[in-house]
């Protein structure tokens, strides 16, 4: 039930939730999400990183920074 909801809401266009991929050779190295809300005390939205996941092969080689710099970018 918690994976069907959370598959929803990607694709909610009323609040989306937001992904970004790190790939090498063809093998997923890590993700992201991330989302906008409102907010009671600015007029823009808010961009909330969420989660945030590496392989074990892939910490320590700037991936997660990467990731995060890229939602720093699309906020």
């Amino acid at each position: 039930e918690i994976t069907q909801m959370t598959w929803s809401r990607f694709f909610d266009a009323y609040e989306p939730v937001h992904a970004l991929v790190a790939e090498g050779e063809g093998q997923l190295l890590g993700l992201v999400h991330y989302l906008f809300h409102r907010s009671t005390t600015a007029i823009a939205p808010n961009c909330y990183l969420q989660d945030l996941f590496t392989t074990q092969a892939s910490r320590g080689k700037g991936i997660g920074r990467a990731l995060i710099e890229g939602v720093y970018e699309r906020a």
